[in-house]
């Protein structure tokens, strides 16, 4: 009878473990999925200025519980229904930076690279996606070459060029990668396109703001993103 209380205890001692090491890690989950502790599990260093922001500015939970997505999601995979569908969050995508980061002025908004004329530039690099050139969780502020202005503007002439050596020639001669030390290639911060090529802005310089340097431009803009894309809710 002695060995078999014993057998019971050292059962309930296990189990008892088993629970206790259950609800530690479910604690431990909880607290990590704290946004005070999202930098911890993210999936790299941020993109420069997005360092205080949360994990759900931009992962939006997908809908339904995980349950009806794991449901959803089998229905797919048997052909029993149309659409896939998301676990856990959706995919990141345009609307997303749009979200914060959307204005009416921009030089070069998203739309204008869906037209029909875009569609061999599309399939090479992809313009018309804001992670193409920002993509997030590298730790620098643009992730393509600085000569991509190339794609667009090959047969470029514009009449009654001010600039003192033509863009023409700067075509011509493809020194595609001087394009940004004269153009702000969303428009967004102020100040006057210089006239004199080359100008004192090197690819140096360039390539230093790409990372996450501070502005060659000008530390004005015309439009500052929102803090966050809920900050217009009640």
């Amino acid at each position: 009878m002695g060995i078999f209380q014993n057998r019971i205890l050292l059962a309930n001692r296990r189990l008892f473990g088993v629970l206790a090491g259950v609800i530690v890690g479910l604690m431990l989950i909880g607290i990590l999925n704290h946004p005070y502790f999202s930098s911890l599990h993210a999936a790299g260093e941020m993109l420069p200025g997005h360092e205080n922001l949360e994990c759900r500015e931009c992962h939006i939970n997908a809908p339904g519980s995980f349950r009806q997505q794991l449901q959803a999601r089998m229905q797919y995979l048997l052909d029993n229904r149309e659409e896939d569908i998301s676990i856990g969050h959706n995919p990141v995508g345009n609307n997303d930076c749009l979200a914060c980061h959307a204005r009416s002025n921009d030089h070069h908004p998203v739309f204008r690279f869906f037209e029909p004329r875009y569609k061999e530039v599309r399939e090479k690099i992809q313009p018309q996606f804001c992670s193409t050139c920002h993509a997030e969780h590298q730790g620098r502020r643009v992730s393509i070459a600085s000569d991509f202005c190339k794609e667009c503007h090959g047969r470029l002439v514009i009449q009654n060029d001010p600039l003192d050596v033509s863009h023409q020639q700067l075509v011509k001669e493809k020194r595609w990668r001087s394009c940004l030390t004269c153009h702000d290639f969303h428009g967004n911060h102020l100040r006057k396109v210089p006239l004199v090529a080359p100008t004192d802005m090197t690819q140096a310089i360039i390539q230093q703001y790409f990372q996450s340097g501070t502005s060659p431009y000008s530390d004005r803009k015309q439009f500052k993103a929102k803090e966050s894309r809920y900050v217009d809710e009640k």
